[in-house]
Parts: structure tokens; C-alpha cells; sequence
């Protein structure tokens, strides 16, 4: 008699937050998770934590680093592409010194580019049913006078997240991104329960839905829209929230 091979995942900024809990989310649901992270102390306590998971120290703003990655595990059934930072600086962009700006841009957009670049070429020849679950922002999908860099590098991984699956919407590969509000990481003291965010992007994931928002902000999505639409000049800030 055989037995059906435990799907496998990996989940890169693994060892706080958001990341976190997809790991423990998927171990609980009989995943073999790879955690990654540039904070090696810290994902290999989550990987102990959670059920003995590999570990792996990664900086995914290292185009080398993360294609050895794809090398070492292969085209896992889940790629969950999380790892993210914030700026010094959350005012308007040009307060954010150049520095800052390289390395919110390296973590947050190139990250995902280099985790899509590394991964999608092997899981397409796999062959099988794939997923890929992108972490934005909801600082992504509206836009707030300040924000600094993070806001940026947020709207530019919405886009390289729709230009994947529209690319990859003929293929046996669905991608998901989900754009959380506040979230209680080592990035916010408040906010939403990461194990909440991580759940309900893992749903959309299962059910192959490409972007998940909160409903709250869906008006404000539509007026986003029609100013832009429109061209009219954007004058009246956002009801009050902060990036995710």
C-alpha cells in the first residue's frame, strides 16, 4: 500500500509575524515546511517551535543566495513569498535617505522578483498543481501621504504579483496575494492577529483567489480608481491607517 507524500512549502521571513504563522498554519495542516529567514536565531526557534521544520538562514535580496534555495528544495506544492521590512522613515519619499531606499527595495520587491525568478521556471516543469502566495500590503493598494519607501516597494509588488498571474493564468501555477492591514509583527504593536491574516490568505490560496483585502477599504478602493480614471488631483487623505 502506498501513502501520498506530504505536501511541501516554504515560507521565507519565517521567524516573526505574518510569516510565522503561515509556517505554523501549514504544519498544523500536515505541511513539510522550509522556513527561511535572514535572522537565523530567530527561524530556527520557529522551526523547533512548530513541529521540527528545516530552517534556513536566507537573504532573499540575494539573487544567488535565493536561486541556491530553489536548488536545495525543489518545486515545492507552496511558495509563500513573505519576508518584508520597514523603512526609518515613514513620512513622504523624499525623506528616506538613499540607503533606505536600496534595502527596503531589496527585501520587499526584489525578494519576491528573485523568489519568482528562482522558483517558477522549476515548478513549471514539475508539472503539477503549484502555489505561490505573494505578501503586499494594503499601504500597496491605497496610497497615504507618507509611508516612505515601504509604500513604494508595496505598490510595486502588487504589480509584479498581477503580472505573474496573469502570466501564469494558462499554467497549472495560481498566485495569491494577500494586502493586510495593521498586523501585530515586529513591525506594529497593533493590529490584527498574524494567525488571522495567515488564514485567511491560506483559504484564498486553496480556493485559487488572487487578491485578498480587507472589505472595509473596497470604497476606498473605488475612489482610488475614479481619481485616477479621472485625473483629478488628489486632495483628501485616506481614512486613517498605517502600513501592514
Amino acid at each position: 500500500m502506498t501513502t501520498n507524500p506530504r505536501r511541501t512549502a516554504a515560507v521565507t521571513g519565517a521567524a516573526s509575524g505574518i510569516g510565522r504563522a503561515l509556517a505554523a498554519h501549514l504544519s498544523e495542516h500536515d505541511y513539510d515546511v522550509t522556513l527561511a529567514d535572514i535572522d537565523r536565531d530567530g527561524v530556527e526557534a520557529v522551526a523547533d517551535t512548530i513541529g521540527g521544520h528545516r530552517s534556513v538562514t536566507l537573504d532573499v535580496s540575494d539573487a544567488g543566495a535565493m536561486e541556491r534555495f530553489a536548488d536545495d528544495i525543489g518545486p515545492v506544492d507552496l511558495l509563500c513569498l513573505n519576508a518584508g521590512v520597514l523603512g526609518a522613515s515613514m513620512g513622504p519619499p523624499w525623506e528616506a535617505a538613499p540607503a533606505e531606499w536600496d534595502r527596503v527595495l531589496g527585501v520587499n520587491l526584489h525578494g519576491v522578483v528573485n523568489g519568482l525568478r528562482s522558483f517558477v521556471p522549476r515548478l513549471l516543469q514539475d508539472q503539477r498543481s503549484h502555489g505561490i502566495l505573494i505578501t503586499a500590503s494594503l499601504a500597496g493598494t491605497l496610497t497615504w501621504p507618507g509611508g516612505g519607501a515601504y509604500a513604494a516597494s508595496k505598490h510595486a509588488v502588487l504589480a509584479v504579483a498581477e503580472q505573474a498571474a496573469i502570466h501564469l493564468a494558462d499554467s497549472p501555477i495560481s498566485v495569491t496575494v494577500t494586502c493586510p492591514t495593521l498586523v501585530r509583527t515586529a513591525m506594529s504593536d497593533v493590529g490584527d492577529d498574524p494567525a488571522d491574516v495567515a488564514a485567511l490568505a491560506l483559504d484564498a490560496v486553496a480556493s485559487e483567489t488572487f487578491a485578498v483585502v480587507s472589505p472595509g477599504w473596497s470604497e476606498a478602493l473605488r475612489a482610488r480608481a475614479e481619481m485616477l480614471t479621472t485625473g483629478c488631483r488628489p486632495e483628501t487623505p485616506l481614512p486613517d491607517a498605517e502600513a501592514s
